[in-house]
């Protein structure tokens, strides 16, 4: 069973969990919302495919160019299983596509070659715009 994670874009995220030949998709806006949301949607997610997450085999997820946050959240969700149920996660970027079915797919192609769980960075597709702390 495969975890896809896209939440570059906090307007805009997508999850799917690939169960066999069936696909489980939520899409949801995690804007103005708590960073717990996803982990609550994909808690969802496993619950409308009837399976538990110690069934996942591995993880894609979407690694930039994106928002800091909203990257973040996504990796850091794809990393944490990855680390507590020792599978392999890929990263995938966005650039140039924003078919989700074309990035998953390729997110699969890159899964079949890595065996074992290596952390994911994020690719943010330009520097940080961090501010003074408000006094």
């Amino acid at each position: 069973m495969i975890l896809f994670i896209d939440t570059a874009q906090r307007d805009d995220s997508t999850l799917i969990l690939k169960k066999g030949e069936k696909e489980y998709c939520q899409k949801f806006s995690s804007h103005n919302a708590r960073q717990g949301d996803a982990l609550h949607k994909i808690d969802a997610l496993f619950k409308k495919a009837k399976a538990q997450p110690t069934a996942l085999t591995g993880i894609v997820v979407v690694k930039g160019p994106g928002g800091f946050a909203a990257l973040r959240t996504g990796i850091a969700i794809a990393n944490a299983f990855g680390y507590a149920l020792q599978i392999p996660v890929v990263g995938v970027e966005k650039k140039n596509v924003n078919d989700t079915k074309s990035i998953f797919a390729a997110g699969l192609k890159k899964l079949r070659r890595k065996k074992i769980f290596s952390p994911i960075l994020p690719e943010y597709g330009k520097e940080p715009n961090i501010t003074s702390p408000k006094q």
